[in-house]
């Protein structure tokens, strides 16, 4: 039961995710009757402007997420401007086309501005986390703040568009452009203003998506926002409740299924250590840039090693900070430079030779393809390990 609860709330934690982002492709759909498919590149720029204002700019987070909602703002008016408001009276198609242009637009801009590499986005969310069950079940700060964040926006939206002038002006659009501006409405200022509040909601979805799975790259916002359309599809397009309620349910749904069904179904794993999180991402990020000590032996294996050691094989290396090195990027030859070292033991299992090599005190393994039915190395030989300075990989102690 215990079990269940966990992957309830965690699910509605990634729900209020999706339901923020699908509030944005409800209120422009709602309003300009278009999809904005590059809704989910919005929510990655918001991202990174977080991540760059807390990493190279020192700013506190808060901050952060105040700089990011600015500059999607921005980014939301611009984009609607420039793209969208010439083809008002355009056949339905001619805008998505468009839409998915400046996705891939907003894409290769920040693979040219910020480059490929995964990025480790340092969590916006200091709360702690809540024990209950005596200490079974842990709900974490960030679920909580996510849940809250979820809630506060959909009923601040909600009374804005009901209550407030200019949301009522936003409901007028919906109804019928040209009647609504027969009454005085400015019906372009109207459009962009609802760019830029989806557009802002968009950031506070990339910090928090980010604070949960807390690898960055240009393609971050792909996926959940199409997740995102999904659940302001089942919630009803054009709802604001309706995308809430679709959007906690998809996250809740697609969490049970990881877990009862199969873990193939997730795009993204969560590694955990006596109740704590230790590390998110899908399984390639996890295997190829573990965080710390424990995810590098938990997900695969590994070879521990002290920058001072290995100076010569890293020379960019601290020599207080441990590398992992995966057995599959150690190349083993017999001379040049490296870890001089004899082979103990030689495990041949077709397409791998798995090899166990003593190096001073400490056992390394190593994998290698030989040759089809050859075993490349036997016991005793002398051998020298090498690999390249790309292949350690700093962890956290």
């Amino acid at each position: 039961m215990t079990l269940f609860l966990s992957y309830l709330i965690n699910g509605i934690s990634l729900g209020s995710v999706y339901a923020i982002i699908a509030l944005g492709y409800t209120m422009v759909y709602g309003i300009a009757k278009m999809l904005n498919f590059a809704h989910g590149d919005v929510i990655m720029i918001g991202a990174y402007v977080s991540f760059c204002a807390m990493q190279y700019l020192g700013l506190p987070a808060l901050v952060s997420v105040v700089l990011a909602m600015v500059a999607c703002t921005a980014l939301g008016i611009v984009i609607e401007g420039l793209a969208y408001k010439p083809l008002r009276q355009a056949p339905s198609l001619a805008v998505l086309i468009t839409a998915i242009g400046v996705s891939y637009f907003l894409q290769n801009s920040a693979l040219l501005i910020w480059g490929s590499a995964p990025k480790s986005y340092p969590s916006v969310i200091t709360l702690g986390s809540i024990n209950l069950m005596d200490g079974q079940l842990v709900i974490s700060g960030g679920t909580i703040v996510t849940v809250l964040a979820n809630i506060v926006i959909m009923v601040a939206l909600t009374l804005f568009t009901g209550r407030t002038k200019f949301g009522k002006a936003m409901r007028a659009v919906s109804e019928d452009k040209g009647a609504a501006e027969l009454m005085g409405i400015n019906v372009n200022a109207t459009i962009s203003m609802t760019f830029a509040i989806g557009s802002a909601l968009a950031a506070v979805a990339g910090v928090l998506l980010c604070s949960a799975y807390p690898t960055l790259q240009p393609t971050t916002g792909s996926m959940p926002g199409i997740k995102a359309f999904t659940a302001a599809v089942f919630g009803g397009i054009g709802s604001i409740p309706g995308a809430m309620i679709g959007g906690i349910l998809l996250g809740v749904i697609e969490n049970l299924s990881k877990a009862y069904i199969s873990s193939t179904l997730s795009d993204a794993i969560v590694v955990m250590n006596q109740g704590v999180i230790e590390q998110t991402g899908t399984p390639a990020e996890v295997y190829e840039h573990p965080r710390n000590r424990f995810v590098a032996s938990f997900l695969g294996k590994a070879n521990f090693f002290r920058g001072k050691d290995i100076l010569s094989l890293v020379s960019q290396a601290d020599p207080d900070t441990t590398y992992a090195v995966r057995p599959e990027r150690i190349t083993i030859s017999t001379d040049g430079p490296g870890l001089r070292s004899v082979v103990e033991s030689v495990v041949y299992a077709g397409s791998t030779t798995t090899c166990c090599v003593r190096w001073g005190e400490q056992t390394i393994l190593a994998e290698t393809r030989p040759e089809h039915g050859q075993a490349t190395w036997k016991r005793g030989d002398e051998v020298v390990l090498s690999w390249a300075p790309d292949a350690a990989i700093p962890l956290e102690d």
